[in-house]
């Protein structure tokens, strides 16, 4: 059994460890697709598809794979492979991968000719996009779109408006094989429409980048669209200069047919007709039954007044233009890339609806948030002013009221008792207080805040000490005949703070002065104090009442 179990565990020690090795496999792959995309093939090339066992590797292997493929220059036979990666990133949160697969998959139709189904897959993918942060996707979306409407020949330049927001995309993503590529291919599209200046303006511009780059491939090839672009404005030395410097200097670069092709036509117009067809002979083979390879033999045969030829090549030009135009017409490219716009500005005019319905909801939560903040602003300072009020009127209070009672029960103090005289002394101080709050209301009469502090400040500071009222029970029932000893013969479970409170009532003193015994700001506590007790003693009578009857007739209770 043991034997059983170290089997399974080398198994699975050996399964994570093929797979881990898999994955990191994919992430280096995918990390050197842009710059390394030949490095990138060999690491895909050596992973073992049948090793791939989760859905998630084989959606990856199939967008890393059919990246590599196009970038290495191999032909994309069918789209079954993509398909794999496009069917599983759809339901993932991934639009990066996503949208990858799309474009490529895009990429794969398009080279099978089903170049209508390219299109809606680019259309989705510039969809799919829309979230998406990466430039430079977006921009061989893009990218892709304009070749297709180039390659149709659409007389609608819709071709140079994409590689425009391709080349625009490229420029953020600060990819500058991209954007030499795109900058060169707008000016080799301007060359052939009546706005030439645009056209000197791109190649030149493209020019500029090739060196940059040290890009001698590019360079060259850019020199080629500029020498045609002078010979197109018949400025034949000029471009026979370019095209002459290429040749000389090409060292081991290839030279394009686009040299040839405009050496052909240059020497053509000079009725220099056998160097002209020595340089159409120099076109390469493949490229011969090329539009652009019928439109060279023709203006040759027309310079060298071979009519017939002249004839028999344009109209071999004239089909394989007519059969690209009745092609795009058929496949609706406009109509296609159309359609999905207005799919895309309804989407969008829905997100703006959501948007500014949102918005109007928060700025009615800011509204009401401001009237709520308002009124509780309102509500604090009118609560201020309140509580400033109360405490005016609870010094008032103690203004008006006498303290005959209070003087009264005093000056029976004999004095010769400690507790007595300790108990004078506290009363004494409370008194001060009294005096006190009653000052500072003539003091901060003008200034609300002022009073506050003082007011809070002097009842902080004279807070009465706990247990410093506890003589006063004794003292008391010595002074009014025995009356806290009815009082809690009568009622046994009173608490030591209700005795006091009782005490102070049988002095005399008022719910204004016992409130400034007990350090409270209005007498609204000594009430409540009041009314409990009554409660927890079941009177029938007031509080005050009650210790009337007990201070002047103590024995009618009993009755």
């Amino acid at each position: 059994m043991n034997k059983i179990y170290l089997i399974i565990l080398i198994l699975s020690v050996i399964s994570c460890s093929r797979s881990n090795n898999i994955s990191e496999n994919l992430i280096k792959a995918d990390s050197l697709m842009v710059n390394s995309p030949d490095s990138s093939f060999l690491i895909l090339k050596s992973i073992d598809t049948k090793s791939l066992r989760s859905k998630n590797e084989k959606a990856y292997y199939a967008l890393l794979f059919t990246q590599s493929l196009h970038k290495n220059y191999y032909p994309l036979k069918n789209d079954s492979l993509i398909s794999i990666a496009v069917e599983y990133y759809q339901n993932k949160n991934d639009k990066i991968k996503y949208t990858k697969s799309l474009l490529y998959n895009g990429i794969a139709l398009e080279e099978m000719k089903a170049d209508r189904s390219a299109m809606e897959m680019y259309k989705k993918a510039e969809a799919s996009a829309e979230d998406c942060d990466d430039y430079l996707l977006l921009g061989l979306i893009n990218s892709r779109m304009g070749g297709l409407y180039s390659k149709k020949l659409i007389e609608n330049n819709e071709d140079i408006e994409k590689y425009k927001v391709a080349l625009h995309f490229f420029k953020l993503a600060n990819h500058q094989a991209n954007i030499n590529y795109t900058t060169s291919l707008i000016g080799k599209i301007y060359r052939a429409t009546n706005h030439r200046d645009s056209a000197y303006c791109y190649i030149n511009k493209a020019i500029e980048y090739s060196k940059k780059r040290n890009d001698s491939i590019n360079l060259f090839h850019n020199y080629a669209l500029l020498a045609s672009t002078y010979r197109l404005d018949r400025d034949f030395l000029k471009a026979k200069e370019i095209c002459l410097y290429i040749i000389r200097n090409h060292n081991n670069i290839l030279i394009s047919n686009e040299v040839y092709h405009c050496l052909s036509r240059l020497y053509s117009d000079l009725k220099q007709i056998d160097s002209a067809y020595y340089y159409s002979r120099l076109i390469k083979t493949g490229k011969k039954d090329s539009l652009s390879y019928y439109i060279t033999l023709k203006e040759i045969a027309k310079n060298a007044g071979d009519y017939i030829n002249a004839y028999k090549y344009n109209e071999l030009a004239q089909k394989i233009t007519d059969a690209n135009i009745l092609s795009a017409r058929k496949m609706d490219l406009y109509d296609i890339e159309k359609k999905y716009d207005n799919q895309r500005l309804i989407n969008i005019n829905q997100k703006l609806e959501l948007k500014a319905r949102t918005t109007f909801f928060i700025i009615v939560l800011i509204i009401l948030s401001l009237v709520i903040s308002i009124i509780s602003a309102i509500y604090i300072i009118k609560k201020g002013k309140e509580e400033i009020e109360e405490k005016l009127l609870f010094i008032e209070q103690l203004k008006s009221e006498s303290l005959t009672s209070v003087n009264s029960f005093l000056s029976k103090l004999s004095q010769r008792d400690i507790a007595e005289i300790q108990l004078k002394e506290l009363l004494d101080r409370r008194l001060v207080i009294i005096r006190k709050l009653i000052d500072i209301s003539y003091r901060y009469e003008s200034s609300p805040k002022s009073f506050m502090a003082g007011f809070n400040t002097i009842m902080k500071i004279n807070k009465l000490d706990e247990g410093a009222l506890n003589d006063l029970p004794e003292i008391v029932n010595a002074k009014y005949n025995g009356a806290v000893d009815q009082i809690k013969k009568e009622y046994p479970n009173l608490a030591s703070e209700d005795i006091n409170l009782l005490s102070l009532i049988c002095c005399g003193f008022s719910a204004t002065e016992m409130a400034v015994f007990f350090n409270y700001t209005n007498q609204k506590s000594i009430y409540g104090r009041k009314r409990r007790l009554s409660s927890k003693m079941n009177l029938d009578i007031s509080l005050d009442e009650y210790i009337s009857k007990i201070i002047h007739n103590p024995c009618s209770l009993n009755n």
